[in-house]
């Protein structure tokens, strides 16, 4: 898949193309939904995938594919099968060929329509809650230079107690990407506990060189060393 959106990328730039156009259907977006709900996605990841996203777009996705393979047959165009979609190894196909197959059978015939809903009310949902998160990173977070030169990400304590919980972690994901660095859990809550509770002088390590200081009034984010793994305190 990496290779192919690589592939995709430079024939585009070759032609000052500006956006590729895949062929994701409704049907691949309800098998989206399902496999993400068993890797134990959060709402960002069961919203499913979205008509644009950067310079992919999807323009079929509220398309059905026996429609669309109707539409060829009736248009005589043709279409290439990728036959490692037919192989069982992949979870994908054990969804498609199997799980999805059972689900109607079984349980509900719409299934496909209903996992589409959800994945259109979620994706609704994210984009509100998104831009929530922006604002408040803009009102809570600042930048500055310490004593040695280093850039120091302020982050404003007593702003980010006062969000929901579900912001908190929200708007420290968003910024520990924005710095380059894992946003995993662990580290979020501790970030939020830092921030809640939070000694004045203490700090947390995280990763690839991230300190983050904790004053009175701010929870100060940097790279003292760089990005790189090092050991040792902000302050000696």
């Amino acid at each position: 898949r990496e290779l192919r959106y690589q592939a995709l990328r430079e024939y585009a730039a070759r032609h000052g193309a500006a956006g590729i156009a895949v062929a994701h259907t409704a049907d691949d977006q309800a098998e989206e939904l399902l496999l993400r709900l068993l890797r134990g996605s959060g709402r960002k990841g069961l919203a499913g995938m979205l008509i644009r996203q950067g310079d992919v777009i999807r323009p079929l996705l509220t398309t059905d594919k026996k429609g669309l393979l109707e539409y060829l047959a009736q248009h005589s165009i043709a279409f290439c099968h990728d036959s490692s979609n037919d192989d069982p190894q992949f979870l994908r196909n054990r969804i498609r060929h199997h799980l999805l197959p059972f689900l109607e059978k079984e349980f509900d015939p719409g299934i496909r329509k209903a996992l589409l809903k959800t994945a259109a009310n979620l994706s609704e949902d994210e984009d509100f809650l998104e831009k929530v998160t922006e604002e408040s990173l803009r009102q809570l977070v600042s930048s500055k230079e310490n004593t040695k030169g280093h850039v120091v990400h302020v982050l404003d304590r007593q702003g980010l107690t006062k969000l929901h919980p579900s912001l908190q972690r929200r708007l420290l994901e968003a910024l520990l990407w924005q710095l380059g660095s894992p946003a995993r859990y662990e580290h979020i809550m501790a970030i939020v506990k830092a921030g809640r509770e939070g000694r004045s002088g203490s700090e947390l390590h995280l990763s690839k060189g991230l300190r983050v200081g904790v004053t009175a009034g701010e929870l100060q984010f940097s790279y003292p060393q760089g990005i790189k793994a090092w050991r040792g305190k902000l302050r000696s």
